[in-house]
Parts: structure tokens; C-alpha cells; sequence
């Protein structure tokens, strides 16, 4: 009976062995296609796998990757990983609050992303379009080319030790805080694994808080840092001095800043922001803003009043037509017009005689007129405005003095449910 229980164990042992090793053969080396990895927005697999046609994909429990070399500054080859997709959307933003919720001091730079790590970041190639990923660094500082320093600079490397003495997480010092001591002073840039890029303090973030040991520095010693710059980490506004030690933004350029220290000058460049009828804001990504009147892009006729301007900004606003020397024409017994100077149309307007003057012309186009059915005094007259001007039968204005402007910027209106007034 032992011993069939015990070919029971063994057969249930061997099968599970079995499956154990299927798994991690298919988990660890599946054949496929390099080129089948087509890159989308959630892939960055168009990296050619040497000359071969097809690579061997890994997985671990951050994604599938194909191994890869590069040349570091001694002409050393060192191994690295490529990651073939990356994070969907959702995902980053899942990513990016944990470390909000956890460390909301530091300052997130760029987003969340697979395709290269803090070691990556800090020794290889220092910019967000790295694709490379390096489990350790020992190959930089372990052959030349960095020295261990105990006071860290700008531009020097930090690593975080564990009890192992491994190397568990590289930054770049950008930063010395004179108002902060101890590690609160030195600020630090550094990717947080497979999260995101982020500034922080030495001191102040999960490799440090959960297992670092120790901390040390490294100087770059007698080579030239394989440094990309990527301008944008932080923007200041040129200023000029307009007075004895007073100075003003010049409102032209701003310097754009690498976190290397390095930094190009350019001129600033706007999107719009908020609108009035008359004025809009325009911001610039340094923070530098400004405000100005609406620059009209184009105009079309809208009424007889009123033509529609477009504004750079994208603002629509009514504003009255603009005649300047341009004289009323005659066009029949009814109407005259006049052409707007900034939409360019002809604008129709009914014949007008002012109550001061003769009444067998037009005040202003001069055409003569049919006044026979004008009546100087119309107790009951319909279709009049507040001070006093009417419209004949015939459909002739007659102006008083108060509403000549209304009338010739085309706003004057007439109503029908006015009070009975003598009109003379």
C-alpha cells in the first residue's frame, strides 16, 4: 500500500514538473517574429533585432523584451533588455497617482513607461526618448571612467545600496538646496523603475525609504557623458533693465533649460486664452502672458448694422460697419447703399429726409424723392422711435437731429407700440 502510495507522489510530482518546465519554456522562450511587432502608440517594437529575421522574446513580470548590446563610453559592449509594448493610457495614470498618493511632493517630469529604468536614465543615455534597460550598472563605474566622491555636484550620479550591496536604484543630482541639509538638499532626477520620471530630494522617495542601506556618488572622470539634451525641464523669462537695477520681462524670449544646466533661448511662442468683446489673453508655456485687442483675420456682412469679425483667437464679435469717405449711392425710389470698408458689401438703407431740411431730396444721397405723401405733423404716426423720427407710407425716413448718428451707423430702430406724441 506504501508503495502504491508513493508511485502515486511520484507520478503527481513528475507531472507537475512537467507542466513547471512547459511554462517556463513558453514564458521565457518564445520564437516569434521580430517584425510581427509593429509599432502603434503602445509599442515601440519598429527597433530592427540586429539582422536577424526573428529574436527570442522574454518575459518577466514587467512585459515581453528581446536582449540587446550597446557600446558604453569604454567601447565595452554591455547587454540590455528592450521592452516591446509599452503602458496604455489608463495605466500610466493608474501609476502616476500611486506615486501621488505616496510621495505627492515629488514632481512628476515625464510619464510612466517600460522602455528604460533609472540605471538607463542615469548612466547611459540621460533623456526620455532612451529605450534601453539595464538591470545593473557595475559596467560604468567598476572599469573607469567615474570616481566614488563623498561632497556630490551637479551632474553627479546617486545610487541607492541595499543590504547586498547592490545598486538598486541611479539618479542624477540637478540640484543643491542651500536653505535644505543632509539629503533634503540634494534634489535629485531619477526614474522610478517602470513608473514614471520624477524630481524629488535624495531622501524622499520608495528605493530610500524601503531599501536602501547606503547612498553613494559617482563623478564622470575623463570622458564625455553620452547626455541628450531634452530642453523643456524648466523655463525663466529674459529680463532687461529699464531702470538703475529695475528689470522687466523684455516680453520676447524665455530660456528653456536642459537639466544638465544647459539652456537655448527662444522666442515665445503663444496659444490664446481667454476673451472679452474687444481683448484676448495670450499665454506662452513659460507662464509669460499677454494681453491685446482682438486682430481681425476676417470679416463678413451680418446685417444691415453689423458685420461678424473673426479674430486670430478664434472670437467672433459684432462690430459696426466702417464707411470711411465712402458716399451713398443712389439705387431707386425705396433705397440708397454704401459699401463697408471692412467687409467689403454694399449695404442697403432706406431714403432718408431730415426734418430740418427741404424734403424733395435725400439727405444723403441726394436722389430726388416723391414727397407727396409726407405729412409734417402725424399725431398717430406708427413705426417711429423715442425721439421722434418716423417712416413715411411711401417708406421714406424722416430724421430728427437726435437719432441722425443711429441712422448712419445703421442701429436706428423703429416701433410700432410708442404712446401717442405730436410729432413736428
Amino acid at each position: 500500500m506504501k508503495n502504491a502510495k508513493k508511485q502515486i507522489i511520484l507520478i503527481v510530482l513528475i507531472i507537475l514538473a512537467v507542466i513547471a518546465c512547459t511554462l517556463a519554456f513558453f514564458a521565457s522562450n518564445k520564437e516569434i517574429n521580430a517584425f510581427a511587432y509593429r509599432r502603434d502608440k503602445n509599442s515601440i517594437s519598429d527597433y530592427a533585432v540586429s539582422s536577424l529575421d526573428s529574436a527570442t522574446i522574454y518575459s518577466d513580470m514587467i512585459g515581453d523584451y528581446y536582449k540587446d548590446e550597446v557600446t558604453i563610453y569604454n567601447g565595452k559592449e554591455i547587454e540590455i533588455k528592450r521592452y516591446i509594448d509599452d503602458y496604455t493610457d489608463e495605466d500610466r495614470e493608474r501609476k502616476h497617482k500611486l506615486v501621488a498618493d505616496l510621495y505627492p511632493d515629488a514632481i512628476l517630469l515625464a510619464p510612466a513607461t517600460k522602455l528604460y529604468n533609472c540605471h538607463s536614465y542615469a548612466w547611459y543615455e540621460n533623456g526620455t526618448t532612451n529605450t534601453c534597460w539595464i538591470d545593473n550598472p557595475i559596467d560604468f563605474y567598476s572599469t573607469g571612467g567615474y570616481k566614488e566622491v563623498s561632497d556630490p555636484q551637479v551632474g553627479d550620479i546617486i545610487c541607492y545600496i541595499n543590504a547586498d550591496g547592490v545598486n538598486i536604484h541611479s539618479g542624477v543630482v540637478v540640484e543643491l538646496d542651500p536653505t535644505k541639509v543632509g539629503l533634503s538638499s540634494i534634489i535629485v532626477i531619477s526614474k522610478w523603475g517602470a513608473n514614471a520620471l520624477y524630481k524629488h530630494a535624495a531622501n524622499y522617495c520608495y528605493y530610500y525609504d524601503y531599501e536602501c542601506e547606503y547612498i553613494t556618488y559617482y563623478q564622470r572622470d575623463g570622458y564625455v557623458y553620452n547626455h541628450i539634451h531634452e530642453f523643456g525641464f524648466r523655463y525663466e523669462q529674459v529680463y532687461e533693465e529699464v531702470a538703475d537695477e529695475q528689470y522687466v520681462s523684455n516680453g520676447q524670449y524665455h530660456n528653456i533649460h536642459c537639466i544638465c544646466g544647459d539652456y537655448i533661448t527662444q522666442a515665445h511662442t503663444y496659444t490664446y486664452g481667454d476673451f472679452t468683446e474687444t481683448n484676448h489673453t495670450k499665454e506662452c508655456i513659460c507662464g509669460y502672458s499677454v494681453e491685446e485687442e482682438h486682430e481681425i483675420v476676417k470679416s463678413t456682412y451680418k446685417n444691415t448694422a453689423y458685420h461678424g469679425s473673426r479674430c486670430a483667437c478664434g472670437a467672433m464679435v459684432d462690430k459696426l460697419h466702417e464707411y470711411g469717405d465712402n458716399e451713398y449711392e443712389y439705387v431707386n425710389k425705396l433705397n440708397h447703399r454704401r459699401r463697408c470698408e471692412v467687409c467689403n458689401t454694399y449695404v442697403l438703407s432706406r431714403h432718408a429726409i431730415k426734418a430740418s431740411e427741404g424734403y424733395d431730396h435725400c439727405a444723403y444721397c441726394r436722389g430726388a424723392l416723391d414727397n407727396g405723401e409726407y405729412y409734417p405733423a402725424l399725431p398717430n404716426a406708427q413705426n417711429r422711435t423715442p425721439n421722434g423720427s418716423y417712416i413715411l407710407p411711401n417708406g421714406i425716413i424722416v430724421l430728427v437731429d437726435e437719432d441722425i448718428e443711429a441712422y448712419e451707423n445703421g442701429t436706428l430702430k423703429f416701433y410700432s407700440d410708442l404712446p401717442e406724441v405730436q410729432i413736428s
